[in-house]
C-alpha cells in the first residue's frame, strides 16, 4: 500500500516554492518576493557568508528584501536551507541576540572548529552547548568589530555530571554604562527591580536570594532533544526539557550554576567569594582558582 502510495504522489506532482522568513527576536514573519519593476535598486546574489549587508537578495530567481536587521532563513524544500543575518549597526545588544537565536541546545557540534561552525549555521541551526556557543559568538561579533567577554559562574552545591557550572557572554553598553549579561545558551538576559544585570550582579543577587526575572528573546523551547553524552550514551532529553521549557526551569538552572562568578585573564582563573568560608568549598572544586573578595573582584573586572 506504501509503495503505491508513493507511486502515486512522485516527485514530479509537487512544486515546491522557495519560503523566506525574517526573525527579530520573538516575531518570525514570512518574506514575500519584491517587486522591484518600478525600482533602481541593486539586487545581489544571496552570498555565501552568514553576515550579510543591507539589500535586497534573490534566492531561487526571485528578489527579497533583506534591508531590515534580522535573521533571513531561506528555505526550497527537498533543496536547500540558507541562514543569513544582517546586523543592526552598532548594536552589540541586539547582535548577540541575533546569533543567540542561530542555535539550539544540543552538543553534536561541540567538537567542531569555529570555521565548520560558521559553514554549518549558514545552512542550519547549531548544536552547541553554553561554551562551545558563547565562543562562537564572540568570534562572529569579534570578527566584526565588537567587543564582549565570556564569563562563568559555578555552583557550590555538590557536584553533577551535567549541570555544575554555565558560560554567558558580557558587553559594555555605552548607553547605560555598565556591563551586561547575556545568556546565548538560555535566549535571554536578567533583571532586578527593571535593571538589566551584568554577572557580578546576577551571582550576587543569588548569594542573597533576592528575586530576579529572566527576560526571554524567544518563544520557542530551542533544544535539540536528540542530546546524548558522548562518553556514556546517555540521554539527556528528559532533564534538558525539565530545564528548557519554562522560564522557571531557566532560572532553576541559572540559581544552581552561577552561585559565584569565574573569569579567566590572561591564562589566570579568577573566582569571587562571597564569604571567607566558602574558600575550602572552592578549592575542593579547583585548587588553582585565585580567590578574590567581592571588592577586589569588581575593582578588577568591572571598574572601567
Amino acid at each position: 500500500m506504501i509503495s503505491k502510495i508513493k507511486r502515486m504522489f512522485s516527485s514530479s506532482d509537487f512544486l515546491d516554492h522557495s519560503i523566506v522568513s525574517r526573525q527579530n527576536e520573538k516575531i518570525i514573519r514570512m518574506v514575500h518576493p519584491t517587486d522591484l519593476s518600478c525600482n533602481t535598486v541593486e539586487i545581489e546574489e544571496l552570498k555565501k557568508s552568514l553576515i550579510i549587508n543591507s539589500g535586497f537578495y534573490t534566492f531561487n530567481g526571485k528578489p527579497y528584501d533583506c534591508t531590515k536587521p534580522g535573521i533571513y532563513r531561506f528555505s526550497l524544500p527537498q533543496k536547500e536551507n540558507l541562514q543569513r543575518v544582517v546586523f543592526e549597526i552598532g548594536n552589540v545588544f541586539a547582535n548577540i541576540k541575533m546569533l543567540s537565536l542561530l542555535s539550539i541546545r544540543g552538543n553534536c557540534d561541540n567538537r567542531k572548529s569555529i570555521a565548520e561552525k560558521k559553514r554549518i549555521v549558514a545552512e542550519r541551526y547549531l548544536r552547541v552547548t553554553c561554551t562551545y556557543n558563547c565562543l562562537f559568538v564572540e568570534n562572529v561579533l569579534s570578527v566584526h568589530g565588537f567587543s564582549t567577554r565570556i564569563v562563568q559562574g559555578h555552583t557550590l552545591d555538590p557536584m553533577n555530571s551535567y549541570d555544575n557550572g554555565h558560560s554567558l557572554l558580557e558587553f559594555f553598553s555605552d548607553e547605560l554604562g555598565k556591563f551586561i549579561v547575556v545568556d546565548v545558551d538560555k535566549k535571554g538576559y536578567f533583571a532586578k527591580e527593571g535593571k538589566i544585570l551584568d554577572m557580578f550582579e546576577l551571582s550576587h543577587s543569588l548569594h542573597l536570594k533576592e528575586n530576579f526575572e529572566f527576560i526571554s528573546f524567544t518563544n520557542l523551547p530551542m533544544v535539540d532533544f536528540r542530546f546524548e553524552d558522548k562518553s556514556t550514551s546517555y540521554d539527556y532529553s528528559f532533564i534538558e526539557t525539565l530545564n528548557y521549557s519554562s522560564n522557571d526551569g531557566i532560572l532553576n538552572t541559572i540559581k544552581r550554576t552561577c552561585q559565584f562568578p569565574v573569569f579567566t585573564e590572561n591564562g589566570k582563573i579568577y573566582c569571587c567569594l562571597w564569604h571567607i568560608e566558602q574558600a575550602d568549598r572552592v578549592s575542593q572544586i579547583d585548587s588553582s582558582w585565585i580567590h578574590l573578595s567581592p571588592e577586589d573582584f569588581y575593582q578588577k573586572f568591572y571598574k572601567v
